[in-house]
């Protein structure tokens, strides 16, 4: 996993955890332009800021630090029209391999690899549905969400996703936290 955590003590004995992400970034898609990837890239940071930022049940927070996009690399989100039904590929158009991604029927591992159709401003919203699968989030139908009772309808999580919110509760904020290694470990 790219995503790294820092950890800060506040004065008042709370503490910020900050996350930090190395994204590969592809484009399959035939809508996107340049200038859609530089908009859907800002627009994905803001998405992930308000999903997965802020306050925890004992007042410790969650903040975004820096996401970086890169042109290789494991931890992969590829923008398309259409959710690939072939068989897993093993390169992307951009020479990065794909090893040890494990795909599930719909393209993505829930791991390192996530297809995410692209729909107009709504795409930052899926990738974040997408990469909130990587950081061990689930869907409240998922047997083994320990949550699941918690996650409404209008959860980013919340499946089957006619439209996509951007709330997360404090105890998936909690097993982001939980999932993603200190900076220090790396």
């Amino acid at each position: 996993m790219e995503w790294v955590k820092s950890t800060t003590l506040n004065d008042n004995k709370t503490k910020t955890y900050t996350l930090s992400a190395t994204i590969n970034l592809v484009n399959r898609s035939q809508n996107l332009t340049p200038e859609g990837i530089e908009t859907f890239k800002t627009n994905f940071v803001a998405q992930m800021k308000e999903s997965f930022g802020g306050t925890l049940n004992n007042g410790d927070t969650v903040e975004i630090g820096n996401i970086n996009y890169v042109d290789k690399g494991p931890y992969t989100v590829v923008l398309v029209d259409k959710i690939s039904s072939e068989k897993p590929i093993t390169e992307l158009d951009n020479g990065s391999e794909i090893k040890g991604y494990t795909l599930g029927e719909n393209g993505n591992s829930q791991a390192n690899f996530m297809e995410v159709i692209v729909s107009r401003e709504m795409t930052p919203a899926y990738a974040t549905h997408e990469i909130g699968h990587s950081l061990g989030l689930k869907h409240q139908s998922d047997d083994s969400n320990k949550v699941k009772d918690l996650v409404k309808t209008d959860n980013l999580m919340f499946a089957p996703q006619f439209e996509i919110s951007k709330k997360t509760i404090p105890e998936q904020k909690q097993t982001i936290i939980k999932n993603i290694p200190d900076e220090k470990a790396k």
